[in-house]
């Protein structure tokens, strides 16, 4: 019994939703249309609770490290301080506030372009460490990369003046058809993962492992 309430209705509710849905974005039927309405506004009010679940396990998580003062827990206490600010000011003046966008431009903005430098420095290292020139095709990318990169840096197009237009030119053809060659892909697969998931054959939404019978 406990199969069904674990796997069985769970999926039946999810196909049941997902095709109610999908018929909506191709048929004008006004009871499947007004069907659907309500299932994506109960899906966006599910979603707040999700977000308001996520803080307050931050919450539970950050204070017993801040209590015994584990391993950074001065990193736990800036969050949790931020989060409660952040929450009270949204709650009291609103999002669209003075206050609230102070908080968030002096701390969220500085903070997000301190993470994007960081994630820029390993990005370029991994690209370092990825680029090793083996084959023809790897050269070709490792070329174009070069391109890209001074064109884009300040002096760039002072020192190498046609670079600007080749990196357009690389950007605009090569770097679009890779790109949608890859959404591509990632359309299909997200369909054929739409089609397992209707059927019932993609139960990882589950959260755990089919169950044996």
């Amino acid at each position: 019994m406990s199969i069904v309430y674990k796997k069985y209705i769970p999926i039946g509710i999810t196909a049941i939703t997902g095709v109610i849905v999908l018929f909506d974005y191709y048929v004008k039927i006004p009871e499947i249309n007004s069907a659907s309405t309500i299932l994506t506004s109960w899906g966006t009010h599910l979603s707040y609770f999700a977000v308001l679940i996520s803080a307050l396990m931050i919450v539970r998580q950050s204070i017993p490290k801040i209590i015994k003062q584990e391993k950074d827990w001065y990193f736990y206490g800036y969050m949790l301080t931020i989060l409660i600010i952040m929450s009270a000011t949204g709650f009291i003046s609103g999002i669209a506030s003075s206050n609230y966008s102070w908080w968030y431009n002096n701390f969220y903005g500085p903070v997000s372009t301190t993470l994007m430098a960081i994630m820029g420095i390993y990005l370029m290292s991994a690209s370092y460490r990825a680029f090793r020139i083996r084959s023809v095709p790897v050269f070709g990318a490792m070329i174009a990369c070069i391109v890209v990169l001074i064109a884009t840096a300040p002096a760039g197009p002072v020192w190498f003046p046609g670079f600007g237009t080749l990196s357009q030119w690389i950007q605009a053809y090569p770097s679009q058809a890779g790109i949608r060659a890859f959404t591509m892909a990632a359309a299909i697969g997200t369909l054929a993962s739409g089609i397992r998931t209707l059927i019932g054959l993609e139960i990882g939404f589950l959260g755990a492992k089919e169950d044996k019978d």
